[in-house]
């Protein structure tokens, strides 16, 4: 990171804050996109499953089906 400017003492404390606000975001967007790749990766976790399942079940004899 660039070494901190040097400001008057009014100014120091706007860039404090500013500096503490940037960071505090960036880590929240970190947070929010790992979990939405959580999230993303469940739900094709999900979709294989349910896809497996239907291929199981278009295996199954349906002869205890009415009319078939």
């Amino acid at each position: 990171m660039s070494p901190k400017p040097v400001f008057g003492p009014g100014l120091e404390v706007d860039y404090t804050n500013i500096v503490q606000t940037v960071e505090t975001q960036i880590e929240t967007l970190t947070y929010k996109a790992w979990r939405r790749h959580e999230v993303i990766e469940k739900l094709e976790s999900l979709c294989r499953e349910l896809a497996f399942q239907a291929t199981c079940d278009e295996r199954k004899p349906r002869s205890h089906l009415l009319g078939w």
